[in-house]
């Protein structure tokens, strides 16, 4: 008898959003993309791609701003080695009222990325590692209107909308982060 085909796993990977909440509930953002997509595509199934987007730091004046912007070119440089990797960039703008830094462009990247590779075929199962509620909309354009399924792999987080969005949802426990965390 034949097996079945295995299923085809693209993970997106909102590398802002996956470093704030192990950052917040592990005590370091520091991980291994790879490894992580390899611990929650699931059994029996085929890791086609790894989507990463983010958006990289601006250099700073201070020595700390600078070795945090030397920190996150290594890492994307380390991305960029790896043939089954993508890197998808936004920027980062200063929010006039506040002055602070904000991520722009990442998200919309992200959203029209999940839907439009369910519209090309190129997944059966996107696994979304973020916890950003403004990308339901999309989850749900490739889980209702091109019959993908969409899981959602978080550390124990509030995520409740995007949790609930999804076909599945994934804990990445203390036990999965050490498998894949950095020093």
């Amino acid at each position: 008898m034949d097996k079945p085909p295995r299923l085809r796993v693209v993970c997106f990977v909102d590398l802002g959003n996956v470093y704030s909440h192990f950052r917040d509930t592990f005590g370091s953002g520091k991980y291994n993309v790879s490894k992580l997509c390899h611990e929650v595509k699931g059994r029996r199934r085929k890791l086609s791609a790894i989507r990463c987007y983010g958006a990289p730091r601006p250099q700073g004046a201070t020595p700390a701003e600078r070795e945090r912007y030397a920190g996150q070119q290594r890492f994307f440089a380390a991305l960029r080695r790896n043939p089954r990797v993508s890197l998808h960039l936004g920027r980062f703008q200063v929010d006039p009222d506040t002055g602070t830094l904000r991520e722009k462009g990442v998200d919309v990247k992200l959203a029209v990325d999940l839907v439009r590779l369910a519209i090309e075929d190129a997944y059966d199962v996107a696994v979304l590692l973020s916890g950003d509620g403004d990308l339901v909309t999309a989850l749900e354009v490739a889980r209702q209107r091109c019959g993908r399924r969409v899981e959602v792999a978080l550390p124990p987080v509030d995520a409740y909308h995007i949790r609930h969005a999804a076909d599945a949802y994934t804990e990445i426990t203390p036990e999965v982060y050490r498998r894949v965390s950095m020093p």
